[in-house]
This record gives structure tokens, C-alpha cells and sequence, in this order.
């Protein structure tokens, strides 16, 4: 092995076992769109309040709240607290209802294969969501065993853009926020991650995740070494 290859392969491997990679949830391992749709629409049906495909394209990323804050908006419908409070605990309730009928099929292409990467490299990955079902989504889909650190919606006062999730995750890898990748597919987290000074790969259309290093249609596009190299 010449000298080159030898300080190119120290380089490498220096990369792999310091760099940390946060994952988004929805959207990037697991696919639960059509159930938060589901339940969303049940709410506003409810409720008498109109909601579409448009709507629901521009809820990607944001909170209960906040998305309920968007779907009020656009039905130019104000709301008391106590109101807000009761519907999105009864999409919490609809959705949650919804998942009980998944399994392991939620999990989209190319994740397993890329977590199974990371885990042989001793890559410390983490999960960095909004969400508050985070953990029972992680469950259904199977991937518990391989997603030990993981920071949801319960952790964090306020949820993206705002970088809390994702420093968090940071200091649960032990991993400098600086040399963490973090994977997105929605712009309000790429906006996260990049306060942090992260390093971004954005799954999806680019008009859908802002400024990522990188962007790619899934995580079939990806294998360990070229995401640790972003």
C-alpha cells in the first residue's frame, strides 16, 4: 500500500469514527404521510373546516400545532386554545389508531441497508424529529433496535426550524453538531440543521429541502462512505 492510499485510508476511517448522522423520521426512514393525511382530514371534517392535498403538502415538517395553526389559516378560522388543543389531540388519537394497523412495510427503500452500513462502520446515528410518536413509529416499523438515540417532540420546547432537535441529538451521539450529517425532507429541517452548522442531505424534490449539500429522490441513493463524505 503506497503512502498516498495509506494517509487517504486514516483519513476515511478519522471521518467514519467521528462524524455522527441524525435522521428525520417521516418522509426519510419511514413513510407515514398518508396516515397523518388521514387523520388530519378526519379532524377538519369534523370540525367543518376544509382540508386538501395543497394543505397537507405544506404541513411538511411542522409540529401538531403549527400545522394546525396552517390548516386554520387557510379556512381563515381563529380558534380559542382550549379549541386548538382539543383537535390536535384528537388527530393525535386518529393517527395513532391508524398506525396500529402498519408494520414493517412503512419503512421506505434503502433505509435498512444504510442503517446496516453505518452500524458495522460504528457510525453513531440518531433521530432528530418533530414528532411526538416518534418512539411508536420506530417501534412499527421494527427499526427500535437500530435507532437507540432518539429525540422527538417530548424533548424539545420549541420543534424546527428551530435547531433544539438537532443539537440535542448532537450531544446524545457525542458528536459535535459540526461533524453531524443530518438527513431531511422537509426545508424547515434542513433550515435546522444548518443553523447548527451541519452538513445536509435532502430527500425529495430540491424545491422541497431548501439549501441541502445534496439531494437525492431516496436512501437507495445512498450508501455509508458517500453520505459520510457530503
Amino acid at each position: 500500500m503506497s503512502a498516498r492510499t495509506t494517509i487517504l485510508t486514516c483519513i476515511r476511517i478519522e471521518r467514519m469514527t467521528t462524524q455522527g448522522v441524525i435522521f428525520d423520521l417521516d418522509g426519510v426512514l419511514t413513510r407515514t404521510d398518508d396516515l397523518h393525511f388521514r387523520a388530519w382530514q378526519q379532524v377538519a371534517h369534523e370540525a367543518g373546516l376544509r382540508f386538501d392535498t395543497t394543505i397537507s403538502q405544506r404541513m411538511r415538517g411542522l409540529s401538531r400545532a403549527d400545522s394546525l395553526r396552517l390548516i386554520l389559516d387557510a379556512n381563515r378560522c381563529a380558534l380559542d386554545d382550549d379549541s386548538r388543543n382539543q383537535l390536535t389531540v384528537r388527530k393525535n388519537e386518529l393517527f395513532c389508531i391508524l398506525l396500529e394497523s402498519t408494520d414493517e412495510s412503512i419503512v421506505l427503500p434503502g433505509v435498512r441497508s444504510l442503517l446496516d452500513e453505518l452500524h458495522a462502520m460504528r457510525v453513531p446515528v440518531a433521530v432528530g424529529s418533530s414528532s411526538r410518536n416518534a418512539r411508536r413509529i420506530i417501534q412499527r416499523a421494527g427499526l427500535l433496535d437500530m435507532l437507540v438515540h432518539i429525540v422527538d417532540g417530548h424533548d424539545v420546547a420549541i420543534p424546527k426550524p428551530n435547531p433544539e432537535t438537532f443539537l440535542r441529538a448532537a450531544a446524545a451521539l457525542s458528536v459535535p453538531p459540526s461533524r453531524c450529517v443530518v438527513v431531511e425532507d422537509a426545508q424547515v429541517g434542513v433550515e435546522a440543521a444548518l443553523c447548527c452548522s451541519m452538513r445536509v442531505v435532502g430527500v425529495g424534490l430540491a424545491g422541497e429541502v431548501g439549501k441541502a449539500h445534496r439531494v437525492v429522490s431516496d436512501l437507495t441513493e445512498l450508501d455509508a462512505e458517500s453520505l459520510l463524505a457530503v
